[in-house]
């Protein structure tokens, strides 16, 4: 996993700043109950303003299969040959691949499915019912709540619990799935949260550097909020953000990822993508984190674009040349975090990009999201 120790960081220090995590987003012990029956009900960012246009690349319906086995139980596999989490070794990554293939096969299958009920010209209900069954096993099963080390949780955030949040947002409100599945899976969802709060709040206080992470942690908590209705979950997952947020410097870097070294490109794309699905999040629920830090999250957007265009000023930055991938960027697997980031403002560079890589998707949130988000 991408955790950069720091052990020269006091016992102390180490309290102080875990102690602030958890006050920030993890104090779940009251629910809040008569609060959020207060609340307006949570506004999901697929609720349409008209219906989508239906396409024809959609795959065939053929039968839902049958779900396959709960995976309750993850181990991590550092993937880094340093300690400082700039060198990726090989065989880690191949071992970490083939750890983690069930969990992406499963939240590749139903994404397609979620986006067929949204996008295809047939069998909608049917699509939206499979991807609602294989969730509900899931759910039932209690995956990614059995014996899991914490620095494992991220697995399971990047290559689950996120994309299959958003892909349950996609499907939530068709009359093929349920009100007892809705309960089901939304329960588990919020239950997965907090899960990976408490993880991440005990790496943090055993010294854990986390960098680019704890975005990943807030995208979980906002989907699960909006999934759960849950305003708690929803409020610590705009407070998260805007921490965030509020270290982006003026020429749009993070900190924390700067700090990275020669990951520094990769893992400041790797923040930006949890970073602007919860802003849209916030967004369709009256919450500008984009205009958070005098509109940060554009800066992060020009500044991932600048570098890619030209090193040299994120390396003199980072102080290493930057790992593969830079010139490269954006992959199609990274083009969907720019399409989220599109639907919160249009600005010229991004639409530049994305216009001969549409329709762009992400497999860590849920899968195509050019066509199935509603435009505003």
């Amino acid at each position: 996993m991408t955790i950069v120790w720091n052990s020269a960081v006091s016992t102390r220090a180490k309290v102080a700043a875990a102690g602030a995590f958890l006050l920030a987003l993890s104090p779940f012990i009251i629910t809040g109950a008569a609060a959020q029956a207060q609340a307006p009900r949570l506004a999901n960012i697929f609720d349409a303003a008209g219906p989508l246009q239906r396409h024809d690349d959609i795959s065939r319906f053929s039968g839902c299969p049958r779900p396959p086995a709960v995976i309750t139980d993850h181990q991590a596999v550092n993937v880094y040959a340093d300690v400082a989490g700039q060198t990726i070794a090989g065989d880690r990554w191949v071992r970490q691949a083939r750890g983690t293939r069930s969990l992406r096969d499963f939240s590749a299958f139903v994404a397609s499915m979620a986006d067929g009920a949204l996008l295809a010209k047939d069998r909608r209900e049917a699509r939206a019912a499979c991807a609602a069954q294989w969730l509900e096993s899931w759910a039932r099963g209690r995956a990614f709540l059995g014996d899991m080390q914490p620095a494992a949780r991220y697995d399971t955030i990047w290559f689950g619990q996120v994309g299959l949040g958003v892909s349950y947002l996609k499907i939530k409100d068709s009359p093929a799935v349920t009100a007892a599945q809705r309960q089901v899976i939304s329960s588990w969802l919020s239950d997965v949260a907090r899960a990976a709060v408490r993880d991440e709040a005990t790496l943090i206080a055993s010294d854990g550097q986390l960098a680019a992470h704890p975005a990943w942690t807030v995208a979980a908590l906002a989907v699960a909020g909006v999934a759960a209705n849950d305003r708690d979950l929803f409020d610590r997952a705009m407070a998260g953000a805007r921490r965030m947020l509020g270290e982006v410097s003026d020429i749009g870097a993070l900190p924390s990822e700067l700090a990275r070294g020669r990951r520094a490109f990769q893992n400041h794309v790797w923040a930006f993508e949890p970073l602007a699905l919860t802003a849209l999040i916030g967004r369709r629920n009256g919450v500008s984190l984009d205009a958070e830090n005098n509109h940060a999250l554009r800066r992060v957007a020009g500044f991932i674009i600048a570098s890619a265009r030209g090193e040299a000023r994120i390396a003199d930055l980072a102080k290493f040349a930057q790992d593969g991938g830079i010139s490269a960027w954006p992959r199609s697997f990274e083009a969907g975090a720019l399409e989220i980031f599109s639907a919160l403002e249009r600005v010229p560079e991004v639409e530049e990009i994305l216009r001969t890589r549409r329709p762009a998707a992400s497999p860590f949130t849920g899968g195509d999201w050019s066509r199935t988000l509603p435009r505003r």
